[in-house]
């Protein structure tokens, strides 16, 4: 019972705000339950007429239940995809679109003729940043001409 319970102890910190399980806390609130039936299964297969968990098998139900929470975890990390990649992503897609078609970008364009979600002068310039980190986007000189104005900052697309 001791184990157990601090087992539920750790978990239930690890949910917080911050804490390492907070993207999964459905799963991670429930998961001392399910140690405590990997403990008992495990008891049952060693001895059919065992009326108590051992320590032994609590430990071990704890350990694969850490094991699937770690996994669980893992996956749900994966899946995430932060904000500031979703917004680069949308420029990134309407960049290379039809309804865009230049082989150029400016942050005026971006701003007033692309992705909704990028009218604002702080949430374009940092998606731009990531696409010329990830090079979807390259530099091009200061004043350089792009309808028929000098532009202080541009970029070309590419589309490979």
């Amino acid at each position: 019972r001791e184990m157990l319970t601090t087992f539920y102890n750790e978990t239930e910190l690890l949910q917080a705000p911050g804490g390492e399980f907070e993207m999964i806390r459905g799963y991670a609130s429930k998961i001392a339950e399910q140690a405590a039936r990997i403990a008992g299964v495990l008891t049952v297969w060693q001895d059919m007429g065992a009326s108590e968990v051992t320590g032994q098998a609590m430990q071990c139900g704890i350990t694969l239940a850490h094991y699937y929470l770690s996994e669980a975890n893992r996956l749900a990390g994966a899946a995430l995809v932060s904000d500031a990649t979703a917004k680069a992503e949308a420029l990134r897609e309407w960049m290379l679109s039809p309804s865009w078609g230049k082989p150029w970008l400016t942050v005026t364009h971006a701003l007033q003729r692309g992705p909704n979600r990028l009218r604002e002068l702080d949430a374009v310039m940092k998606a731009i940043a990531r696409l010329a980190d990830a090079q979807w986007l390259e530099p091009l000189p200061a004043g350089t001409v792009l309808d028929g104005k000098a532009r202080r900052q541009s970029w070309k697309i590419i589309r490979d």
